[in-house]
């Protein structure tokens, strides 16, 4: 048999093979594997068209291990990455946001102009005038971008700690960023009133402006002089607060407490530092100064706007010369009373264990 016709035969097996796997209906696979395959290849037919040499070539096939049951509809998996393109492209037209719609599509918060006012608070407010807080930034899709922006970035969570529930191992490259601060004119803050998702007043209290970093500078000038706290003088010169052991009691009630033995609790760091890298140390936490505020419905102030400058807070200092045992200690008003619930009533007063160096919740 000829060259030419062992091909044909073996082109006629190929269609045939073609033919019933077509008539098997296969179901769509769910699962490939890779399994190691041997073929011998021929490198040398003779006159009469048999192979006179040949060779073995050794490689690698996926092969289908797990197929979807008959009748099941399978789901094409989602391409993360594309789902979050897609959606940020979606996002461009509302971008920047100039009236209240925009601002809405793009998930931010709407602080319009407002138009008529009774009894010092807001009862009417433009959606066109005004300014849009914590809107996305469609374009600004990785880091570098988003922070070139002046935004803040959100980035996804790839893969999870198996070890740890909710502990994030591995976050992608991408995220969404969102523009933290749209105003540019604090004068008009007391103009500004805040719309929900509806374009009602969310609250009709104003917003008022907050600290500015000059100000801010100011104060950190103040810090700078001011010892370690390890005194109630030097602890409220940080702003922080004075726990001191008793040193007068009556009835088993607390009358007095030391100015010079206690502990000072989350107060301004020796650092003074508006820098967030350097406030790392055990027990600092990095707290950002607010621009704007506005007062909620229980008379609660919440910032609207965070600034991109702030101060470092230790709020686990050293022991400052207390006994070893556990000791009940008495927070101090800035006059060097104690100070009283306005609740219960009862003193204000917490326990320092210098082992752990932690607090207890004191039952207030």
């Amino acid at each position: 048999m000829s060259q030419a016709s062992n091909k044909f035969l073996a082109a006629i097996a190929a269609a045939a093979s073609i033919g019933a796997l077509q008539g098997c209906a296969l179901t769509e696979c769910l699962e490939y594997q890779d399994q190691v395959v041997t073929r011998q290849v021929c490198d040398r037919y003779s006159d009469t068209g048999s192979c006179a040499s040949s060779h073995t070539e050794t490689g690698t096939r996926s092969v289908c291990v797990r197929r979807a049951e008959p009748g099941t509809k399978v789901e094409k998996p989602v391409n993360p990455r594309a789902a979050f393109d897609a959606r940020m492209d979606a996002l461009r037209e509302h971008f920047p946001p100039q009236d209240f719609e925009a601002c809405i599509a793009l998930e931010g918060a709407w602080y319009g102009e407002c138009l008529s006012k009774r009894d010092g608070k807001c009862v009417e407010a433009t959606k066109l005038e005004g300014r849009c807080v914590s809107h996305i930034i469609p374009d600004a899709r990785d880091l570098h971008s988003c922070h070139a922006a002046g935004g803040r970035i959100d980035q996804p969570c790839e893969r999870y700690d198996p070890t740890f529930v909710g502990r994030c191992q591995s976050y992608a490259i991408y995220g969404t960023c969102r523009q933290p601060l749209a105003f540019e004119d604090f004068s008009e803050v007391a103009n500004l009133i805040q719309l929900d998702a509806t374009g009602s007043i969310r609250n009709p209290a104003f917003i008022r402006r907050g600290k500015t970093r000059e100000e801010h500078e100011r104060e950190l000038a103040v810090y700078e002089p001011i010892p370690s706290p390890t005194n109630h003088a030097y602890c409220t010169g940080r702003k922080g607060s004075w726990y001191g052991a008793c040193t007068r009691s009556e009835g088993g009630r607390c009358l007095e407490a030391s100015r010079s033995k206690g502990l000072c609790r989350s107060y301004v760091s020796f650092q003074g530092s508006s820098n967030p890298r350097i406030c790392a140390g055990p027990g600092d936490r990095y707290t950002k100064a607010c621009l704007a505020y506005r007062t909620d419905a229980n008379g609660k102030d919440v910032c609207v706007a965070s600034a991109d400058f702030g101060v470092c807070i230790t709020d686990f200092p050293r022991k400052n010369e207390l006994s070893s045992e556990t000791e009940k200690l008495y927070l101090l008003e800035p006059d060097g009373a104690i100070a009283i619930s306005p609740s219960s009533g009862e003193p204000i007063w917490t326990t320092e264990q210098h082992e752990h160096m932690k607090f207890r919740t004191p039952p207030w």
